[in-house]
């Protein structure tokens, strides 16, 4: 079994002892799992994973998540709770103010990086029609996070 081991090693490769994937590698699993998966558990996962991300990591949720952000709030409309993650999401990495967990690392302190994504979300006019839509909803879960949204853009 060891042999067996050590030929798998030699033919993939093997990581570097110790080797951990840096925060951008990280977001860009999570976007590929959002935009690939076809199982809604595996998007709604990755879609959780994100949205604990986008206070710590906002400017590589933003750049590298907000289409597939979008994607999700308009394909899975229909599922209440990655609706929720996504427009919490949303919301975090447009919100003017500049969050604890962001200063501690690498965030530059002279861009207002919330003003960007909010003009990035906001070319697409679809993506105010859709967080609108989600206003008529009756699970609280959506509608919270939808006005909040709104509020900061």
């Amino acid at each position: 079994m060891e042999y067996f081991k050590s030929g798998l090693k030699s033919v993939l490769g093997t990581p570097q002892p110790g080797a951990q994937p840096t925060e951008a590698e990280t977001i860009e699993c999570l976007v590929n799992r959002v935009e690939t998966s076809t199982l809604l558990k595996d998007r709604r996962d990755a879609c959780r994973a994100l949205r604990a991300s986008s206070k710590k990591y906002r400017l590589e949720v933003g750049a590298r998540g907000m289409n597939a952000l979008c994607q999700i709030l308009e394909l899975d409309r229909t599922d209440g709770e990655i609706i929720s993650y996504c427009l919490d999401t949303l919301c975090n990495i447009t919100s003017k103010e500049v969050f604890e967990e962001e200063n501690k690392y690498n965030a530059p302190k002279n861009v207002n990086l919330g003003e960007q994504f909010t003009e990035m979300f906001l070319k697409n006019p679809e993506n105010v029609t859709l967080v609108l839509g989600f206003l008529e909803e009756y699970d609280f879960k959506v509608r919270w996070p939808a006005v909040k949204l709104l509020t900061s853009l």
